[in-house]
Parts: C-alpha cells; structure tokens; sequence
C-alpha cells in the first residue's frame, strides 16, 4: 500500500521569494563589475567618436560657405547682350580684360544675401564681351514679396529685372542694421586670356563677404595670389590694394570715408594691438599677417599654435582614459573591503579633469567641477580618518566614477 503523499499547507500559503532572491544577489561587486565594463568600453568609444582633434590630417583648410547645390528652375538660360547692371562685377571684369573680343574670356559668380527683409541666391555668368546672364537659384520660385524682390535681378535674352546687383546688399537693408546682422557672400572666378585657363592665362578668384553694416572683406582665393589679383583684395580701410573699392558696396564707402578712426580698429584675428599699431601674434607673419611661420623658424616655437593645441587635448584625453581605468582597476581589486586610497585616487583623478577643463578652456563647466572636488574631498576625509564601514563608501565610489564618464564624453563634445 502506497505511503499518503504529505502536503504541507504552509508552504502553500507561503509567497514566491524569487524576486527578492533575485534582489538579494545584486551585490555591489556585481554592479561595480558592470560599471567598469560600461567605463571601459564607453571611453575607447570617446576617444574615436568624439574627439575632432584625431584627425591625422593635420592640414587647416580654410573653408568659405558653399552655395546650395540643389537644382532650381531657371527661367531663361539663354545669354542677353546689353547687361549694365553688373556693377563691381563688370568693372573687374573689364579690368582684367573679359570685354576684349580677342580674349576667351569668362566669368562666374554665386551670391548669396540674406537679411531681415530679403533672402536671395544668383548665378552670374559672363561669356566673352557681350554674352552675359543672371539667373535666380534661390528665393525667387514663391508667389510672395520675398520673390518679386529677388526675380527684379534677373537678366537673360528675354527679362531685364531693372534691377543691379551693386546695389543688391543696400536694396535688401543689409546697411540698415536689423535684429540679426545681415549677410553677403560672393564665390567670383574671373579668366581671360588667349590660353583659356592655362598657365598663360589671367585668372583671379575672390571671395566676398559683408556682415552688418560694417565688416566687409575681399579675399584673394587663387593658390598664389598674383599681383593682378591682389590689387582688388580688401581687409579694412588702411589695408586694402588699390582696386580694394571694386567690390564694395557704395553705401559702406562713403560713411566709411566719413568716419574717424580709432587706433587698432581695423585688427584682424591674427594680429593685437600694440602701441596704437597692429603687430601680429605669436606664430604669424607677412603683411596682413596672413602666413603661418615655418616650424623651427624664426620667433616659431613648435609651427602651428593650433595643431600644438589639439595635440594638448588629445594628449589630456587619452591621459584621461587611462587614469580612468586605473581607477576602475583599484576599485574592482578592493571590491569586499574599503580600501580607503579609492577614494583618495579619485580626488588626486578630479585635479586631473580640473586643469583638463582650463586646458580646453570651459570656464562654465569648470564651476561645477570644482565644487564636485570639493565634496569628494570632504567625503575623502570622512572616509581616510573615519570608521571602516564599507557599504556607503562603496556608494560614493560608483557615484563618482559614473558622473566622471559622464564627463569624459561632455567636455570632448565641448571642443
């Protein structure tokens, strides 16, 4: 006769402790374990994905704002024959000989203005001494006051807007100052000559550019710049070439021949003022102190300034990584007691990121890491002269080596 299977009613009535089992095994070596790993890992993907100084070409390239390259209508893309209302852009181009009927001679031209008021892009195309056209590749194609201000500039064999592109940046009120400073680009390619676009041809290319009512520069973007070129560049009104006017708007040189000048107003970015004057930086050299010294010349300290900075920051961050690990590597050792030189390791960590945060010179973020270095040092001392309880110094530790992550990726996005 078979043994009555004994039930045990308790048990019955007894909850699932799955769950709180489960709880339970979460120990704090478990998380400092997954912690390391997330460390680890998220780090080396820091280093690639966010830092921009990787980059092992070390050449800057000046680049200028490139023209929407997106295909618009065009209303007419045949020549017209009697165009005047080119202004600067005829000027240099007779200048450089484009009206000479021996010459093969052409000019391109992408304009861009964009104020308050008005928005605009063109393509200005000169073929020879007659043929010439103004298409409209921007701002013109909405029934709206936006386009009947802009179509007013276009020009081929069958519409005459009327309108001329000198006064183009004035029309639009870019000198009228506004709520947000306006602006004028122009990429210009002009070249003439009986060997079309070879060694023996005349070719000048510029790059023009107006902010608000004052900034306007003229650069010269051939390779070399010759002489021919350089004549039309503008930097201020004391530096500029002889034809420096040609591609300004009049309204900027008439209140600018009107204005007094006030000593080392017309500086540019690589230059300081220096007794009234400006002298140029550290690093640079020529006229408009617009030539980078050589490496191991003279008054060059190590070539670039730029590339010795972001060899720096490079330099900082991969310090950083490693102390990084070297820290996780101390606290997963000294997982099940409280080896109280973790902490102390993470104070010496944040002076590290302190001058990391003067080296990449973010001054807001800096505030917050000071005060955090403050409270881990007060949590430090607590810890060094106080009892051995391990539990809530553990806490801090995963705290801290979380938010310094968190760091990592903030100050490199920084840059």
């Amino acid at each position: 006769m078979n043994t009555p299977k004994v039930i045990n009613v308790n048990d019955m009535l007894k909850p699932n402790n799955s769950g709180v089992s489960f709880m339970k095994s979460l120990n704090p070596t478990i998380l400092l374990r997954i912690a390391g790993l997330i460390i680890i890992v998220g780090s080396i993907i820091g280093i690639i994905t966010y830092h921009p100084s990787l980059d092992t070409d070390d050449t800057q390239v000046v680049q200028t704002p490139e023209e929407n390259n997106t295909q618009m209508p065009i209303l007419n893309p045949q020549f017209g024959k009697d165009y005047i209302g080119g202004g600067g852009l005829d000027t240099l181009y007779d200048d450089l000989g484009g009206n000479d009927p021996l010459n093969n001679a052409t000019l391109e031209a992408k304009i861009r203005v964009d104020t308050d008021q008005y928005s605009c892009k063109f393509n200005v195309n000169y073929d020879g001494p007659d043929n010439k056209k103004v298409e409209c590749s921007g701002g013109c194609f909405d029934d709206d006051e936006n386009s009947k201000f802009c179509k007013g500039y276009i020009y081929n064999d069958q519409e005459n807007g009327g309108k001329s592109l000198e006064t183009l940046y004035d029309d639009a009120g870019g000198n009228n100052g506004g709520r947000v400073p306006a602006q004028y680009t122009a990429n210009i390619n002009v070249s003439s000559g009986y060997d079309f676009n070879k060694a023996g041809d005349t070719s000048c290319g510029f790059y023009v550019e107006y902010e608000g009512n004052n900034k306007r520069t003229v650069k010269c973007n051939n390779t070399d710049c010759p002489d021919k070129c350089k004549a039309y560049e503008y930097t201020n009104r004391h530096v500029h070439g002889e034809k420096g006017d040609t591609l300004l708007d009049d309204t900027y040189i008439n209140r600018r021949n009107n204005s007094v000048d006030q000593p080392c107003q017309y500086c540019n970015d690589k230059q300081k003022c220096v007794n009234d004057e400006c002298v140029c930086i550290d690093g640079y050299e020529g006229e408009y102190c617009q030539k980078k010294k050589s490496p191991g010349g003279p008054g060059s300290q190590s070539g670039d300034p730029s590339s010795t900075s972001n060899s720096k920051l490079v330099g900082f961050s991969v310090g950083y990584v490693i102390l990084m690990l070297m820290i996780v590597i101390l606290a997963l050792s000294s997982i099940n007691t409280n080896d109280k030189y973790v902490m102390f390791t993470i104070f010496i960590f944040g002076i590290y990121t302190i001058i990391m945060g003067y080296a990449f010179k973010e001054w807001k973020w800096l505030i917050l890491l000071w005060i955090l270095e403050v409270i881990i040092g007060i949590i430090t001392l607590i810890n060094i002269f106080g009892d051995d309880d391990q539990a809530w110094a553990k806490i801090f530790q995963f705290i801290f080596i979380l938010f310094y992550i968190g760091n990592f990726f903030i100050m490199n996005s920084m840059i």
